[in-house]
C-alpha cells in the first residue's frame, strides 16, 4: 500500500463514521479484522462484528455509541517520511 492508497483508506474511514452506512464500514475491514477502539481493548473481531459495534448494535465493552449529527468531524493525513 502506497501513501495515497492510505489516504483514501483513512478518507473513507472519517466517511463511513459520518456515514454510519453498513456497507460503507464493512467495506474497509477485511472479513477476519481485529478491531480495536483503544490499544489496551480487546479486539472486536470479524467484519459483521465491527459493522454492528460501529452502529452502536455490538454487544463488546467497547461497542461505540453513535455521534450525533454534526458533532463529529476528524481529518486524518498519512506523514511524510523524514530523511
Amino acid at each position: 500500500m502506497d501513501r495515497a492508497q492510505a489516504q483514501t483508506w483513512l478518507d473513507r474511514y472519517v466517511a463511513a463514521w459520518l456515514s454510519y452506512d453498513a456497507k460503507d464500514i464493512a467495506a474497509l475491514f477485511s472479513e477476519d479484522v481485529a478491531y480495536r477502539y483503544h490499544p489496551s481493548d480487546e479486539p472486536i473481531t470479524g467484519r459483521e462484528a465491527v459493522v454492528a459495534s460501529w452502529l452502536g448494535e455490538g454487544n463488546s465493552n467497547g461497542a461505540s455509541t453513535r455521534d450525533a449529527p454534526g458533532t463529529y468531524a476528524a481529518q486524518y493525513a498519512t506523514g511524510r517520511r523524514r530523511r
